[in-house]
């Protein structure tokens, strides 16, 4: 009898130390969702930190646009507010502070699976609307620096020594477009670019995309940027002088003879004289000044070149330049009037932004 009892108190002894070691796994479980419940509430109180930061408009519309997560959240509070009759926190305004008035409520009843499966959703779409955030805010630093990058070009452009320099540049294209546009159907191929003016274009663009890549920089230096921008001005007018000399002689074979050579010679002096004044006046002054004196002398000077073509004589040749001269008269004209009439306050916004 006493071994039996014995026997009892042992088996008893074993099933106690046996049901102690099956409890060990729970209070395992317990620690596990404990660390799950803090990591997840970590995150979602620094998400929400990140939100408050960026500017409301980028939240605003981030919410909206990416944030369609934010129902199936409220949703889900809703459900865990009825089911547990929590309170529905309202009374907080910012994210963080409703998750964690509704997560405490839910701890304190036993519920952290519930508090850290809420918490997981809401960063989940928090997530979201903050990569939206990243997004906008890297789009606007962009578009800041590029907008800074066009200011500094204006200014480069608007400045005298930037004036002056894009005027090189447009007069080489007005001389080479008249010249051209003087010379026979049949001598159309003269003149074309060599080998040395795509060389000569490349030095340009290179030059270019460095100055473009000081106007990025934060360390510019706006004097130094004038400078340098008035030098890729005169490598792009010089990379056409070439054509532009071409020409300038070639005409010769077609009628321009010394005693004719005079009237070439005064279309290119008002080119000169009309560069230098499109830059006194507005943007519609110029387009008006050019394209109405245009208009007006285009059938004579069509005429005249028709005619001229048939026959490259002399006489022809100075009907085409004297209907060009007129044309080009007319164009001074207008601008250096328009100019005289600008009240000194446009004219001065004008030199700026030609």
């Amino acid at each position: 009898m006493a071994d039996m009892k014995r026997t009892w108190l042992g088996l008893a002894v074993l099933g106690l130390g046996s049901g102690c070691g099956g409890a060990a796994a729970p209070a395992a479980d317990g620690t596990e969702l404990q660390q799950r419940l803090q990591k997840v509430a970590s995150e979602h109180a620094e998400s929400s930190k990140k939100l408050a930061s960026v500017p409301p408009a980028h939240r605003s519309e981030c919410e909206t646009t990416a944030g369609d997560c934010l129902l199936q959240v409220a949703e889900h509070r809703d459900k865990l507010v009825g089911a547990h009759r929590l309170n529905s926190c309202e009374h907080f305004t910012d994210t963080d502070g409703k998750a964690r008035c509704i997560t405490n409520q839910l701890t304190g009843r036993g519920r952290s699976s519930d508090a850290a499966d809420y918490y997981e959703l809401a960063n989940w779409c928090l997530s979201k609307v903050v990569s939206c955030t990243s997004e906008r805010a890297e789009q606007a630093r962009l578009a800041a620096l590029e907008t800074r990058f066009q200011t500094r070009k204006q200014e480069l452009e608007t400045s005298a020594e930037g004036v002056n320099a894009w005027n090189e540049v447009e007069l080489v294209h007005a001389k080479v477009e008249y010249l051209r546009s003087t010379l026979p159907p049949q001598a159309t191929a003269i003149c074309e670019p060599e080998p040395s003016v795509a060389s000569c274009q490349e030095r340009f663009q290179t030059a270019e995309k460095a100055l473009h890549e000081r106007l990025r920089r934060d360390d510019y230096d706006g004097k130094a940027a004038i400078s340098g921008y008035a030098a890729v001005k005169r490598i792009e007018a010089g990379c056409e002088e070439p054509e532009l000399e071409c020409l300038s002689s070639a005409v010769a074979s077609y009628g321009v003879f010394p005693e004719a050579r005079k009237w070439v010679d005064r279309n290119l002096a008002l080119l000169t004289q009309r560069q230098a004044l499109t830059s006194l006046v507005s943007a519609d002054a110029q387009s008006e000044c050019l394209a109405n004196p245009q208009q007006a002398h285009q059938p004579r000077i069509v005429e005249a070149y028709v005619t001229y073509s048939r026959e490259t004589v002399l006489f022809f040749r100075m009907q085409l330049d004297k209907a060009f001269l007129s044309m080009h008269e007319a164009q001074v004209r207008c601008l250096d009037t328009r100019s005289k009439a600008a009240p000194p306050a446009q004219l001065e916004l004008t030199q700026r932004a030609p």
